[in-house]
């Protein structure tokens, strides 16, 4: 059930970014994309504990950026 709610925000988040690629005063780049099967694979070497704990904060941090509510299930988006 997240994975698919994580699909559709991430197809929304997809569909913002992609509207706004660039800064329209400066004209520089907004963001740059970061592949994360590559950053586990890097950092993680097959370490299910580092990996489970990593994917944790990335939730929590993409949670926090994105003002998600979490008002009615704490714990949605711990794992």
């Amino acid at each position: 059930l997240y994975s698919n709610l994580i699909g559709g925000f991430m197809m929304i988040l997809n569909l913002f970014l992609d509207g706004h690629t660039h800064d329209e005063v400066t004209g520089r780049k907004l963001w740059t994309l970061i592949c994360l099967e590559r950053l586990t694979s890097k950092y993680y070497n097959g370490n299910e504990d580092k990996m489970n704990f990593g994917r944790q904060e990335f939730l929590h941090h993409m949670v926090e950026f994105l003002s998600w509510d979490q008002s009615e299930c704490k714990d949605c988006w711990s794992s």
